[in-house]
């Protein structure tokens, strides 16, 4: 006999698996001092995250250690 998953989503969702982030493609063009730091932090972010989870529409990406890497909503 067969098994189905069922995906409630009215809970949390969390990926059973890891993800890996390359290296993301940016434009490189320059920009103020402060933005240019702030797309670098956030590339950093997005490159340490190993783990997600889907809650409606707020993504939250952590690293290996476990601290929160990005927190994003979901426009719809």
């Amino acid at each position: 006999a067969g098994s189905v998953r069922k995906l409630n989503l009215n809970r949390p969702f969390v990926c059973p698996i890891l993800i890996e982030i390359g290296i993301p493609a940016t434009t490189r063009m320059a920009c103020a001092e402060p933005l240019m730091e702030e797309e670098q932090a956030f590339l950093a972010a997005l490159q340490s995250a190993v783990t997600w989870s889907l809650d409606g529409n707020i993504l939250d990406m952590h690293r290996a250690d476990g601290e929160r890497a990005i927190m994003a909503i979901i426009k719809r």
